[in-house]
């Protein structure tokens, strides 16, 4: 019922013009919020620009609207964790991604001519597209999507993080991976996924970036990560971490987060390079033994 009524509000707020928007934004929020950007925690406010490599993480109760300039709008149910892994794109086949560690997301979106696609990667389970509506829920051991509108390409990984062949799967189709990583599909959602959905995916998810315009808002600086907050990520699949070691290597001078590290070290092997430098230092030389 709020959701419905901050658009009814929106409707009734002098708009700026589109062409001035050229930032992603967290447009909408209930409860708590927060946005990881470098090494440092934000409290999220409505209207906060986000960038590449921000992680965006609701609190149990609490949702998000992310929008960006190119129309695509996200819903972020509670107790969710997505990264912006890579908004812009890189080389010739390039598509702009996002990690959904785990939680739930809702995407809507009608992209421009010449647009990139976008990809949501899960642990297991990828989904590609360009014009299309969707649920998506990222579990512990399974995943599962509801395509309500367009078409998408669902790709699942297996343990080992090779991928299968994409399956293409068209509105109204509802798709679920099992803890086997074998993908299964059907029409319509079971009653279990539609009853766990965040409420505010049962509506259109509302234009609101728009009211921001161009003006600059802050969240709230709540200090430096600890490493409690960001080990689901250290720990996460290998091929999302390689980026994270070098931008949390400065918290490795906090004897706490160090130590979180140190106690996990198996989780996060390529962590061991940056404790412990000098297991990998070059073995001393010997000089070959002199002539008599």
């Amino acid at each position: 019922m709020l959701l419905r009524a901050c658009i009814l509000l929106a409707a009734l707020i002098p708009l700026a013009p589109v062409h001035a928007q050229s930032t992603a934004r967290l447009t909408y929020l209930e409860g708590q919020v927060h946005v990881i950007r470098d090494t440092r925690v934000l409290a999220a406010a409505p209207g906060l620009a986000v960038a590449e490599a921000d992680m965006v993480e609701t609190a149990p109760g609490a949702y998000a609207l992310l929008e960006f300039p190119d129309g695509l709008r996200l819903g972020v149910g509670a107790g969710s964790r997505l990264m912006l892994r890579t908004l812009t794109p890189r080389g010739k086949d390039g598509v702009r991604e996002l990690a959904l560690l785990g939680g739930w997301i809702k995407a809507q979106s009608t992209l421009p001519a010449g647009a990139r696609d976008y990809r949501v990667a899960g642990p297991a389970l990828a989904l590609q597209w360009r014009e299309a509506s969707f649920i998506l829920q990222v579990g512990a051991s399974e995943s599962a999507a509801f395509v309500e509108t367009g078409r998408l390409r669902a790709t699942a990984f297996d343990a080992r993080g090779r991928a299968a062949a994409p399956t293409e799967v068209g509105g109204g189709r509802f798709i679920a991976l099992g803890s086997d990583r074998s993908l299964a599909s059907r029409e319509r959602p079971g009653a279990a996924f539609v009853e766990a959905m965040p409420r505010p995916f049962r509506d259109p998810l509302p234009p609101l970036l728009a009211r921001f315009g161009d003006r600059q808002i802050d969240g709230r600086n709540l200090g430096e990560a600890d490493y409690a907050m960001v080990a689901p990520w250290l720990q996460g699949p290998q091929t999302w971490r390689s980026g994270l070691v070098a931008r949390f290597t400065p918290r490795v001078r906090d004897p706490a987060f160090r130590q979180g590290l140190i106690d996990n070290l198996k989780a996060h092997p390529e962590w061991e390079r940056v404790l412990f430098p000098e297991r990998f230092l070059p073995r001393a030389q010997h000089a070959p033994p002199a002539r008599p």
